[in-house]
């Protein structure tokens, strides 16, 4: 039976059998449970009218039909809830990742409504969202733009898995909005830095970026494995001009090579790297970036690297886009080559572009990744 409240402030009872505090969840739940109040109430779902209850900090909701996938199970153990005095048996169900973008979208497309945002503005916070969701980095939800940043998680779903929820809503107030978001999003992203720098390149110059062809994402080129005398090479077959003989493989400082964003061009293979002071300062990375530099060219790769000086302000970025530009023109049509170096140029893309930089919110080198 779905969860039911009494009438104590912010306690919740099921089936009439258990009555915890809020506090008690928050312990399993921290983000989902996080800053319950009258103004952000805990939603808990009913299955009829007549169990629905008015109680300050929680909000009930008559649970009608539901999409597949709207819904995930916390997964806690048995004796995880024992120890913090739950119930063994008890069952915690919170919105899917799907859902959460569709609800993100709804709140984005009535802000629109009344004004209180522009459409482009709407979609940039959607894109935000969409990549924590899809991407293996989350900012803190209660503090998006100045809390604690997790790096390097499993993603909580996937561009796919929300482009299938987005197809059974019909109806749904928002529903173009998500939809053109989704169009848009890339799994895989690490950073807020990284996700930033992505949407300014690849999105459209209506949106503020300036329409470069899309990169694969954290795509691994070349990987080694030694075991005994075996020796295992997984790389593009032009690298080196296909021939990765054992002394050329002895020269390469590491295992794995990950660039951030990919490119292939046929004769011109580019790659970002986006470094911040919290994961690259101090001698050490100072030195691994170098050798890392030097297998990239030794590969025949084009590596650039991005820092925080490159997108916290609209000049940086444009800079750093013209850059990319003119190492890829010469692999390009004139035509697209043109319609880059305009949007560089145009006003009314700038102002575009400088919303990007506003929501996606690169921090200073001490906060970023």
């Amino acid at each position: 039976m779905p969860p039911v409240v009494d009438d104590a402030p912010c306690s919740v009872t099921s089936g009439g059998r258990w009555t915890f505090s809020v506090e008690e969840l928050s312990s399993i739940a921290p983000v989902a449970f996080a800053g319950i109040t009258s103004s952000r109430p805990l939603d808990v779902l009913v299955p009829d009218r007549d169990m629905r209850f008015r109680v300050r900090g929680v909000r009930s909701h008559v649970c009608g039909f539901e999409r597949k996938g709207s819904f995930v199970r916390l997964d806690v153990t048995e004796t995880e809830l024992q120890t913090r005095g739950l119930p063994a048996d008890l069952r915690i169900f919170l919105d899917s990742p799907s859902r959460i973008f569709v609800r993100a979208a709804e709140k984005m497309s009535r802000l629109v409504r009344e004004g209180e945002i522009s459409h482009h503005v709407a979609l940039l916070r959607l894109l935000s969202l969409g990549s924590e969701l899809c991407g293996t980095y989350s900012r803190d939800p209660l503090n998006h733009s100045r809390g604690k940043l997790t790096y390097e998680i499993m993603p909580a779903t996937t561009v796919g898995d929300i482009v299938r929820f987005l197809s059974l809503c019909k109806g749904v107030r928002g529903i173009r909005l998500a939809r053109e978001a989704a169009s848009f999003l890339v799994d895989g992203l690490g950073s807020p830095l990284e996700s930033e720098l992505y949407y300014a390149i690849v999105l459209p110059a209506r949106l503020g970026g300036i329409g470069f062809p899309k990169p694969d994402v954290n795509r691994c080129l070349f990987s080694k494995d030694r075991g005994g005398s075996n020796v295992l090479v997984q790389t593009e077959e032009r690298l080196l001009g296909g021939s990765l003989d054992s002394r050329s493989i002895s020269m390469i400082h590491h295992q794995r090579l990950t660039p951030d964003l990919s490119w292939d061009f046929g004769d011109l293979q580019l790659t970002i790297e986006v470094d911040s002071y919290e994961f690259h300062g101090g001698k050490s990375a100072f030195v691994d970036d170098r050798l890392r530099d030097q297998d990239y060219a030794r590969l025949g790769l084009r590596n650039l690297r991005v820092t925080y000086a490159n997108v916290r302000s609209v000049d940086a970025l444009e800079n750093f886009l013209d850059i990319i530009i003119g190492i890829a023109a010469p692999f390009l049509s004139a035509g697209r080559v043109g319609r880059m170096r305009r949007s560089l140029r145009l006003s009314e893309i700038r102002a575009l572009r400088s919303e990007l930089v506003s929501v996606f919110g690169a921090r200073p080198p001490e906060e970023t990744r």
